[in-house]
């Protein structure tokens, strides 16, 4: 679904940044504007975006306390995309948790850095200042000639610093909020007790105006929009060989490293399966005819068994880069949803026999 533009609030111990329970910050007991030790104390380091960043395990391992970021002046009933800013440094991990609320137990985690080891979500850099990125390939006009990076081209509503020296500015989607007062408060903390290259950078918050849902369905066909994931189209062929080929229902043979058209099932009548022991090539499903710098949000669909079996998936906007797990990637199934609520294209399928409908976490898309 398409949205409109991202307002990034700068997180500030004097203004806006509070003790997770809203008690004030106070300079040299709970952050230091002058020393950057490892003392527990969050470090205010004059860089980044309005020249300060909240900093934790930068000179050595400690365990800052939880803040909170709280934006004013939304309009009541509204709904919000949140968001929460971080920077990440080349040849390190930089870390940050954050959530919409102060949980009890550990906020949710967030890499700069793609790793297996890691229980932490990977973010991605909004770009960086040799041009364009990853996440958001081509629309952000980020000055490109300069350090710091500014991006002042319409993805956000004002100028955002979105890299400087080796480092880039990192964008997580939180979630969605409707504010009742006209506000609403991030939660962001530390990994505690780290080294320096997984130290926390936390820069500051952004929120952004919900539309109407406006969801478009799209369904895989390696005949229309699917193939490889560096444009090799697929063949079908009852005798797999290749990794483009794949075969159907109608194949005796299957080999384990090749994807399966399985028909009479899902969306269309048709899914791309893969075996338990597969490991089936990269996929590529292409949109098209979307509108020119416009913002969207992008979620992959895939289906798994409600209970007993841990189907798994592997989804992202970079090839080399796929978010991956079971159902739990995507939280929770569409069963139970009216798809015309969800969908312009409705009707879509969103459950059969034991099966579900999950989507991925949205990324976010400019083009």
């Amino acid at each position: 679904m398409a949205h409109g533009q991202i307002t990034y609030v700068d997180a500030d111990p004097s203004s806006n940044t509070t003790l997770a329970d809203g008690s004030t910050l106070q300079d040299e007991t709970h952050y230091s504007s002058t020393l950057n030790n490892a003392d527990g104390l969050w470090n205010l380091r004059s860089f980044a975006n309005e020249s300060t960043v909240f900093g934790s395990n930068d000179s050595g391992a400690e365990d800052c306390p939880r803040l909170r970021t709280t934006v004013t002046g939304l309009e009541a009933g509204t709904t919000y995309n949140v968001y929460v800013y971080f920077w990440g440094a080349t040849g390190a991990n930089w870390r940050l948790r954050a959530g919409l609320e102060n949980l009890a137990g550990e906020l949710d985690g967030y890499n700069s850095a793609h790793t297996t080891t890691s229980s932490f979500a990977t973010s991605s850099y909004l770009t960086d200042n040799a041009g364009g990125s990853d996440l958001n390939p081509g629309p952000l006009t980020t000055a490109t000639d300069s350090d710091p990076a500014i991006e002042n081209g319409g993805y956000f509503s004002g100028s955002v610093e979105t890299a400087e020296g080796n480092r880039s500015l990192y964008q997580v989607l939180l979630g969605q909020v409707t504010s009742t007062d006209g506000t609403l408060s991030v939660y962001v903390d530390d990994l505690a007790n780290q080294s320096s290259v997984n130290r926390t950078w936390f820069d500051g918050v952004g929120y952004q105006a919900v539309s109407e849902p406006s969801l478009t369905y799209l369904d895989a066909d390696p005949e229309l929009n699917t193939t490889l994931a560096d444009g090799t189209e697929m063949n079908l062929t009852a005798s797999p060989s290749n990794p483009e080929d794949y075969d159907s229902d109608a194949s005796s043979a299957t080999l384990p490293s090749n994807w399966k058209l399985r028909t009479g099932f899902a969306n269309d009548s048709t899914v791309l399966a893969a075996a338990p022991a597969a490991d089936a090539p990269v996929l590529r499903t292409a949109l098209s005819g979307l509108t020119p710098g416009a913002i969207y949000e992008v979620n992959a669909h895939y289906w798994a068994v409600d209970t007993s079996q841990n189907w798994r998936f592997a989804a992202g906007l970079r090839a080399d880069s796929l978010s991956t797990g079971g159902a739990q990637i995507g939280g929770e199934n569409l069963a139970g949803f009216d798809s015309t609520l969800l969908f312009i294209n409705a009707p879509v399928l969103l459950s059969e026999d034991n099966r579900s409908l999950y989507p991925t976490e949205p990324w976010l898309h400019a083009r």
